[in-house]
């Protein structure tokens, strides 16, 4: 049997792991293979083997979604279906610009990760640009088949569906997650002849039928009319502006204990001028 040989992302992962401090057993357990084709695949990329007897074991709370009984673990369910990701041989990961590298450190916070947040950059073809992009991966089968669970499955963006499991306290934190991963928020100069104002607005977006589950949960707790969810090329939207935003973001963030820094402070400001 020809030995496996890694390539691309998944090389670029393994590097990065190896680079962080993880030893080649440690690795070759994440990828289930030995640690001599971690090693030799980072040979073959010409870098450097320890020599040293490296003892990183990775060490989290397998079990943290089991059972969706808390805000942040609803919010975190809800974060992951939005940004995050699962494979079929039980990896999860989640990937955010360098900007939000501070959100990565709560979630490995959350999980009680011993593992190190990984920097690299990312080239992203429709912009042609390099930008520094900041990662946690995890391995663990029980952690995946608890997420399956909840519908957090691989290659979710087309078909992931809202989860019929979560009770209702918990639905709000984790529309939060799912907004702070997946939505929009903004305040927008408007100038129509002699009127000049501010108006806020929210946007969720993600599958046809997450937003017509959440424009439910809305008209239900903030008494937001139904809507049918905008197609945008098999990407589906749900828009609020003005005081309809106000209320849906009151909703979302007023008592919030966990939430995306950057859009929190962006609510604060809104609420603050108007």
């Amino acid at each position: 049997m020809n030995p496996r040989k890694f390539t691309g992302e998944r090389l670029q992962e393994i590097i990065d792991f190896y680079q962080s401090g993880i030893g080649a057993d440690t690795i070759g357990k994440m990828f289930n293979v030995c640690p001599i084709t971690i090693t030799n695949s980072l040979r073959r990329e010409n870098i450097r083997i320890r020599t040293e007897n490296y003892n990183h074991k990775s060490l989290f709370n397998e079990t943290v979604f089991e059972n969706i009984d808390t805000e942040e673990k609803a919010y975190w369910l809800g974060f992951l279906m939005a940004d995050g990701y699962v494979t079929k041989d039980n990896r999860i990961g989640l990937h955010l610009k360098y900007g939000d590298k501070d959100h990565i450190e709560k979630f490995k916070i959350f999980i009680g990760s011993n593992l190190p947040i990984v920097i690299r950059d990312k080239f992203l073809i429709k912009t042609q640009k390099t930008y520094k992009q900041a990662c946690l991966r995890v391995t663990s089968r029980q952690m995946v088949k608890d997420l399956f669970n909840y519908g957090m499955i691989p290659n979710k963006s087309l078909i992931i569906k809202f989860p019929n499991n979560i009770s209702e306290p918990f639905l709000n934190p984790f529309i939060r997650g799912l907004f702070d991963g997946d939505g929009t928020l903004g305040k927008y100069y408007i100038k129509q002849r002699q009127y000049r104002y501010w108006i806020t607005q929210c946007t969720f977006s993600g599958t046809e039928d997450l937003m017509r589950n959440i424009s439910m949960i809305l008209n239900r707790n903030v008494g937001i009319s139904l809507r049918t969810p905008f197609n945008a090329k098999n990407l589906f939207l749900l828009s609020y502006s003005a005081q309809q935003a106000k209320k849906i973001l009151n909703w979302l963030y007023q008592k919030a204990t966990v939430y995306l820094d950057r859009k929190f402070y962006l609510y604060q400001s809104i609420m603050e001028v108007n």
